[in-house]
């Protein structure tokens, strides 16, 4: 699986600043994690949508994959209000998600209120972008929610001005190189990498859904499972960090053959046969649902499945990996 900022689009007045920024490893870890975690309502569904835009003026960060900064570190939020909202495009094997920020609604950090605006700010050189999925500080809470992108503007002389207008675009794609399979067609692709809400309608009333892993499977077909394992029952899932891994799970080569006896004759529809290993390892997640006034997570009996073609014979380990595209 992989996680690709496309574009971060930077509005001021008449000019445009195109760059790209760089992913946290945070937030490939959330992204591992929130498949796994189906009863923590805090992890649903904006753990790993980038819904909040921060703004650092001045000076900038020293920027690395592993950094770990938090909301309290920059200066201003760009706060989610009637002018912000995003696209979201799913297919079995990619997903489009497009966010537009703006300053109609804002958040100071330092002053610990959101009674400012833009103007409080002219004159402020824009030396840091990044984006969480929440806005408030954890500076006094046990829940840390580190940043999940970052990109220093601090090259670009990005001054806020009056009389121009400040707005911020970024487009991400996550991209899956598994088979998707689901029954059912209102479920379009992998709902555990969609950012954010899902809106399907069953029976006549609309509900937002989620995806979360439910068993690891082996088969020789990519839309069944042969040989199920199920989470808590009969494997564990270890997750760290980035990768979620499932450990000593059997595929030997075996053979099953017919042979004459006593009382067995020769018939047409009696032959020798064999059976060989496994060709797919499937991960198969349940379908959660919320109404959408209301926190009531409720599963359903609708699965999919992300299937990946193995070579791997014996006794095997089985990873799923989060990367930067």
């Amino acid at each position: 699986m992989k996680i690709e900022n496309k574009l971060v689009s930077i509005r001021i007045g008449n000019k445009q600043y195109d760059l790209k920024n760089l992913i946290t490893n945070n937030c490939l870890t959330r992204f591992a994690r929130r498949q796994l975690e189906p009863n923590r309502y805090n992890y649903i569904p904006n753990d790993i949508e980038m819904s909040y835009c921060l703004l650092k003026f001045d000076d900038p960060f020293e920027i690395n994959e592993d950094i770990e900064l938090h909301n309290q570190d920059f200066d201003i939020c760009l706060v989610k209000g009637p002018s912000y909202y995003v696209e979201r495009v799913i297919s079995s094997n990619r997903i489009s998600v497009k966010y537009f920020y703006s300053t109609n609604f804002l958040y100071d950090y330092k002053k610990a209120t959101s009674d400012v605006s833009i103007s409080d700010y002219y004159g402020k050189k824009i030396a840091t972008i990044a984006f969480n999925s929440w806005f408030a500080s954890d500076a006094n809470s046990s829940a840390k929610i580190p940043i999940m992108a970052i990109i220093d503007t601090s090259n670009y002389n990005i001054y806020l001005q009056e009389n121009q207008n400040l707005s911020i675009v970024r487009q991400d794609t996550i991209t899956s190189d598994a088979e998707f399979y689901c029954e059912n067609f209102n479920i379009k692709g992998p709902l555990h990498l969609l950012p954010g809400y899902n809106l399907v309608k069953f029976n006549y009333e609309n509900f937002y859904t989620f995806g979360f892993l439910y068993s690891i499977g082996l088969s020789s077909w990519a839309n069944r499972i042969d040989k199920e394992f199920i989470l808590g029952k009969d494997i564990e899932a270890i997750q760290a960090d980035n990768k979620i891994t499932f450990e000593n799970i059997e595929n030997y080569f075996s053979k099953y053959f017919l042979y004459s006896g006593d009382n067995i004759y020769p018939s047409t529809s009696l032959y020798p046969c064999k059976k060989t290993d496994y060709k797919y390892v499937i991960f198969k997640y349940r379908v959660y649902t919320t109404p959408i006034i209301g926190n009531d997570l409720t599963p359903t009996e609708i699965y999919y499945y992300q299937a990946i073609p193995i070579d791997k014979w014996g006794l095997s380990n089985f990873v799923i990996s989060y990367e930067r595209g």
